[in-house]
């Protein structure tokens, strides 16, 4: 795996994810950002990182993101402290880790995927309103989550 190949962002445009590839772009690391929309992206992190338009709801939008890519740290989930659906958060938090995971597969994906979610936290309520959920996997061989 190359050193000068991207590390690909799902979730960079926002919360936790942005604040990753703020650091990475700092450190003068390669960044790819899955984006539903370029314009955003590009607003929020300016043109350092390479910005790919795809949907992790959406398997087939995959395939050109990870392509190539070093890394990929997921970072996507439902926002919090506002209502979402039980329905959203399946699509986003579950759905989307498996479809990433299989498009991952498809390119044969080498690299680490590294799982960060801190979905229902509200720090303003000091702690958890919910379950926090950070996790380390390699791909080849990663299991698709239970549940």
């Amino acid at each position: 795996m190359m050193a000068d190949a991207p590390v690909l962002l799902i979730g960079g445009t926002r919360g936790t994810g942005l604040l990753i590839a703020r650091l990475l772009l700092r450190e003068g690391v390669p960044v790819r950002v899955l984006a539903r929309d370029a314009a955003r992206a590009t607003g929020a992190l300016g043109n350092g990182p390479e910005v790919v338009v795809g949907d992790i709801t959406k398997e087939a939008t995959l395939p050109d993101a990870i392509s190539g890519a070093r890394h990929i740290v997921f970072t996507a989930g439902a926002r919090s402290g506002r209502f979402v659906s039980e329905a959203k958060i399946r699509r986003t938090e579950y759905d989307g880790v498996l479809n990433t995971l299989a498009a991952a597969r498809r390119v044969d994906f080498a690299g680490r995927f590294l799982y960060m979610n801190s979905s229902g936290v509200d720090l303003a309520r000091s702690g958890p309103s919910r379950s926090t959920s950070t996790r380390a996997t390699r791909s080849s061989g990663a299991s698709a989550p239970s549940g």
